[in-house]
């Protein structure tokens, strides 16, 4: 892998790791989500596919497992609960609906 791989996988790791952050901080329930949050899961869903797709089909294998990694990565961390907690305290966009 060269230079180019390797900066390709490092930022969609980031990426990856980001969103996954931000899927484990909404609620995991629909019934809990606002309209909003379930927009913004729909949509990054979507372009999260579309993105892993595009790295399948350009041949950065490495890339496209580093992303789909991250991300599981990233929901995990979100989800222990002192990081959870601090998330929503200042992302309030990110609370379950009432």
């Amino acid at each position: 892998m060269g230079t180019t791989g390797i900066v390709i996988t490092v930022i969609v790791s980031v990426v990856g790791l980001f969103t996954g952050i931000l899927f484990g901080a909404i609620p995991l329930k629909a019934s809990r989500m606002t309209e909003r949050q379930n927009r913004w899961q729909q949509y990054l869903g979507i372009a999260f596919v579309i993105v892993v797709f595009m790295l399948i089909a350009a041949k950065q294998d490495t890339a496209s497992w580093a992303i789909i990694i991250a991300a599981i990565v990233g929901v995990l961390i979100a989800k222990i609960p002192p990081i959870h907690t601090i998330l929503l305290d200042h992302f309030p966009s990110l609370r379950p609906k009432d």
